[in-house]
């Protein structure tokens, strides 16, 4: 797994309940021909609040994997719901212009 993140933090994005207080990550790949099995306890009680700009990242990586569901499966709805998180989060549609309307 040397090539995850390249000497750069591995940052990942996601949300749960408030009152959760621990999580676990699990990150399995291969490093040349070994396997890894790699298992973190992230204890939440402790962790603040991201603020806006995690809260816009998220967003964002929600609006593309949106933008992937709806080339597999070609509803029309998920346009809507693309459109309404980026205008209830201010994050700013990719493809600019180019995105359908």
């Amino acid at each position: 797994l040397t090539h995850l993140y390249l000497d750069r933090p591995l940052r990942l994005v996601g949300r749960c309940p408030l009152d959760q207080k621990a999580a676990v990550l699990q990150i399995v790949g291969e490093s040349g021909a070994q396997k890894r099995d790699m298992v973190f306890a992230l204890d939440l009680a402790e962790a603040g609040d991201g603020g806006e700009g995690i809260r816009r990242e998220w967003v964002a990586q929600k609006i593309y994997k949106l933008i992937n569901d709806h080339m597999v499966s070609g509803r029309a709805e998920t346009i809507q719901e693309i459109r309404n998180l980026s205008t209830r989060h201010n994050v700013p549609l990719p493809y600019g212009a180019d995105f359908p309307m």
